[in-house]
């Protein structure tokens, strides 16, 4: 079960785009590091506008996974916000809020918001940002050289 599960996760990875890898992984970093490792000093209004505009950013972001569809990024955004939270109410010299988490909310219904109005003559096209509209069913397959042995 578990090897079966890995291949899945491998083949879901094999088909992202790498900007998508790329800027996940980047935000999940710094999202660790100033949510619960280090804090990052800001005050009223700054802390919830600074919520609202990392959670936008991976909303977008998490949207390259799933070929630009918002809903299961935003999903999985607003799910990452709560269980941040969560965390942080268990982590010492850190509180949980109810507002940090409604400003999570609230940047990932924003970024959604500004995604499903995106024009389809955008400036930027999404598919050179490596979005594309389509995921495809199953990753390229890896050539293999076969060579006889005389």
């Amino acid at each position: 079960m578990s090897s079966r599960i890995i291949r899945q996760a491998q083949a879901f990875l094999r088909a992202a785009p790498a900007s998508a890898i790329a800027s996940t992984a980047f935000l999940a970093i710094a999202g660790i590091a100033l949510g619960v490792v280090f804090s990052t000093g800001l005050g009223h209004p700054f802390d919830k506008l600074f919520h609202g505009v990392f959670f936008a950013l991976l909303t977008v972001s998490l949207s390259g996974f799933f070929g630009g569809r918002v809903l299961p990024a935003a999903l999985i955004a607003v799910a990452l916000g709560c269980g941040g939270e969560l965390v942080q109410a268990l982590v010492p010299h850190h509180e949980a809020s109810m507002a940090d988490a409604l400003a999570d909310i609230v940047g990932v219904l924003a970024a959604a918001g500004v995604m499903q109005l995106r024009p389809s003559g955008a400036l930027i096209p999404w598919h050179k940002l490596g979005f594309t509209d389509v995921m495809p069913a199953e990753p390229a397959p890896i050539p293999v050289r076969v060579t006889r042995k005389g």
